[in-house]
């Protein structure tokens, strides 16, 4: 199997692995208000913008090069939002397209974010700047994690750990990156830029 071939069938499995988590969320989402403690807990970590922007990360810094990684976060994405809307209106009624076209924006965000996560392995100042932005992004999101003590928080608190771990790879990577991460967390915290983006497309 040649190189071309392999990034072919990656970008495939890519594509498949988010039909099957858009179905399993869409089928959580619906179960776990009437389930037990785990499927709720399961269901809050996956209703979270947390667990799918560190998937998203992953395939993106993996990816051979930003074009693609930008294209493999975009379908990953569309996977899961297919499947969740196919699998929302046969099990709870046709959601409206409006809100479905918010979401698909969104993924667009995220695809464009992809490209630019892939140059976190670069080194330098500007691929730490890169590794940051979803460390940041998930530092901020998990920050009350040792008041609430909640699932879902301390998850994603780990997330952005393993992310610290993998993403500045180069020596001295890390130490570029933290003040970045720390200027992030702080934005984000000030600003609620992440939220107010989701709000603002909701309120579209």
């Amino acid at each position: 199997m040649n190189k071309k071939t392999k990034q072919t069938l990656y970008t495939i499995l890519i594509f498949a692995a988010g039909i099957v988590l858009g179905i399993l969320a869409g089928y959580i989402g619906i179960k776990a208000s009437g389930g037990g403690t785990i499927l709720r807990t399961i269901g809050e970590i996956g209703s979270g913008l947390a667990l799918w922007a560190f998937l998203g990360t992953l395939i993106a810094y993996y990816s051979k090069n930003p074009k693609l990684a930008a294209f493999r976060v975009l379908l990953f994405y569309l996977g899961i939002l297919v499947s969740y809307y196919i699998c929302a209106s046969l099990w709870a009624g046709v959601p409206p397209l409006k809100e479905i076209g918010k979401w698909l924006i969104l993924a667009v965000v995220a695809a464009l974010a992809g490209a630019l996560i892939w140059f976190a392995k670069r080194k330098g100042w500007f691929g730490a700047f890169c590794a940051a932005l979803p460390i940041g992004f998930l530092a901020a999101e998990g920050r009350f994690f040792y008041q609430t003590l909640k699932t879902d928080q301390i998850v994603t608190i780990i997330f952005a750990f393993v992310l610290f771990l993998l993403l500045p790879r180069q020596k001295g990577q890390r130490a570029r990156a933290v003040p970045f991460m720390i200027l992030i967390v702080l934005i984000s915290i000030k600003f609620d830029v992440i939220a107010g983006l989701i709000q603002g497309l909701l309120k579209m």
